[in-house]
């Protein structure tokens, strides 16, 4: 009896090895494509951003960094001496040439302007002018000696002047003893341009004094 017979086990064997060994370099070619694929991508996706990156390289470096000259203009200027040194500075020279004390108290600096401002004034038209000490009165004589209506005067210790009436000021700096002269401006032209001057009386020391004891 012959019985027909497929081949060997050995040769089957072998061609379904076969067929695996055929089948796997088909099976592991996908994967290696889409790795490269996947790799491709990556690369595409770096050089996208080095394109990108590129222009922010490119930039200029002033446009990043400040120039020290834009920063040495940014910069506050300073002063040699505190501002609070030279203002309290400034204040008492002014007081010392006002003959003020430097407390700031009103009511002494009052007494010594009215010391320096007590006494008859002659002015350039050689009228008379009577300022008592203890008062805030200037009382004014003609060249016949008649007198006229007294004027108010105040003393504005803030601004450091003397008002006379309502028209006319004096510098309180200005006055001094030696001196012996009183320049009067109208109120509100700061000082551009004197209206009048008046010069001490010689020889009037005695008369003060002795109205004041009337007084």
């Amino acid at each position: 009896v012959v019985l027909a017979a497929g081949p060997p086990r050995s040769s089957r064997v072998r061609l379904e090895m076969g067929q695996e060994q055929s089948a796997t370099p088909e099976v592991l070619a996908a994967p290696i494509e889409e790795a490269g694929a996947a790799t491709f991508k990556a690369e595409d996706v770096d050089s996208a951003g080095e394109e990108a990156e590129e222009p922010l390289a490119q930039l200029p470096l002033q446009q990043v960094v400040a120039s020290p000259s834009e920063e040495a203009e940014e910069a506050p200027a300073q002063l040699p001496y505190p501002q609070e040194v030279l203002v309290q500075t400034l204040r008492a020279a002014r007081a010392q040439d006002a003959c003020i004390d430097d407390d700031g108290s009103e009511e002494h600096s009052a007494d010594k302007v009215q010391k320096l401002l007590a006494g008859t004034w002659l002015g350039e038209k050689d009228e008379q002018y009577r300022i008592r000490l203890g008062s805030w009165k200037c009382e004014r004589m003609d060249d016949r000696k008649s007198r006229h209506r007294a004027l108010s005067m105040r003393l504005d210790a803030k601004r450091q002047i003397v008002t006379w009436g309502r028209h006319f000021y004096c510098d309180v700096v200005e006055l001094s003893e030696d001196d012996g002269a009183i320049s009067w401006y109208r109120v509100g032209d700061k000082k551009r341009r004197c209206q009048c001057v008046w010069t001490r009386a010689a020889s009037e020391g005695d008369e003060t004094t002795e109205e004041v004891e009337k007084d």
